[in-house]
């Protein structure tokens, strides 16, 4: 009997450890993803002996933060990895919604819209219909579809609003925000991302505020309000200091660069201003960045996303049984 306790004992504590484990790595795997990736290797030795949808989740949960170090072939072999488990009857949803995020991350704009719009055949509840609409709407909008763009994140936006997901509301304004900078509506440009600081200051998200603030900052810029800059720019500045990521400390380096520069701009200028932009990753300022760039005179706009590669892409086989020919839509 004694044996047979213990045996429970050892069995809850070690999946206890587990758990802790992962719900560690999944709250790190935003803000610190080598914390995470760090996490996810500990698991390593044992995973292939636990359950088929704990090895998805870690695989899954993995693949999103060696994306967003940049690691691409580790994040694809983690879901190439995730998609054979796909035979043991386990859902498909974020699966789907990580290879979106993985293509999405590395520009392939028509790859990741196969894998969003996949999901969205899917009967998903209310949210998750709110979020996939939300990647089809970031893709449209990187893709220079304005319109389509405003349409995906409005009718997200109205679910998130009425499913009470605040932090899905603040980044559907903050979405809404560029949109309409886009289309040169700057005033409500102006309103949405201040709506959503306000939304990620009370939900006490540092990150995401101070990629809105950034955002609003751009928007900014680009209307050469230079006393509004000023005005925004000086609390701005002490939210991203020294220990806030190096590239959003670039991004706004950039920025007050672009303000203190003289117009036209002489040839020096130029070239620090595109030393400045050069080390940029994150895909909304990357593109943000060659906009600025543009309008100063400093760069010649936005730079073509690669076109749909099927030898080169990710695969997953699996999954395309469900999603249908791997083409561009």
């Amino acid at each position: 009997m004694k044996k047979i306790l213990l045996a429970v004992w050892l069995l809850h504590t070690s999946t206890s450890n587990a758990t802790d484990a992962f719900d560690k790595a999944r709250a790190a795997a935003l803000t610190q993803p080598a914390e995470t990736v760090a996490l996810f290797e500990q698991q390593l030795p044992d995973l292939s002996s636990t359950p088929a949808w704990h090895q998805r989740d870690w695989l899954v949960l993995a693949s999103r933060a060696y994306t967003r170090l940049k690691q691409f072939s580790q994040a694809e072999q983690n879901l190439r990895q995730a998609d054979q488990l796909l035979s043991a009857g386990l859902s498909k949803t974020d699966l789907l919604l990580a290879a979106g995020f993985v293509n999405f991350m590395q520009q392939k704009y028509p790859a990741a819209f196969y894998w969003y719009q996949c999901s969205a055949r899917f009967d998903l509840p209310p949210i998750e219909q709110a979020r996939v609409g939300t990647s089809l709407g970031q893709i449209s909008y990187m893709q220079g579809d304005f319109a389509a763009a405003k349409i995906h994140f409005e009718q997200s936006l109205t679910a998130a609003t009425l499913y009470k997901q605040a932090a899905l509301v603040a980044l559907l304004q903050n979405n809404l925000g560029l949109v309409l900078w886009r289309q040169q509506q700057y005033q409500p440009a102006l309103a949405r991302l201040r709506q959503a600081m306000y939304g990620y200051t009370q939900l006490q998200e540092p990150y995401s505020l101070q990629m809105a603030s950034l955002n609003l900052l751009t928007v900014v810029v680009a209307q050469q309000d230079w006393p509004a800059f000023d005005r925004f720019a000086a609390g701005i500045s002490k939210s991203i200091d020294d220990k806030a990521p190096a590239e959003l400390q670039n991004y706004l380096a950039l920025l007050q660069a672009l303000r203190q520069a003289a117009r036209p701009l002489q040839p020096a200028e130029v070239q620090h201003l595109q030393q400045l932009a050069a080390p940029l990753q994150i895909p909304g300022l990357v593109q943000n960045a060659a906009l600025l760039l543009q309008q100063a005179g400093a760069g010649n706009g936005i730079a073509a996303p690669p076109a749909l590669d099927p030898q080169q892409d990710l695969r997953l086989p699996q999954l395309e049984q469900h999603c249908g020919p791997y083409h561009a839509e």
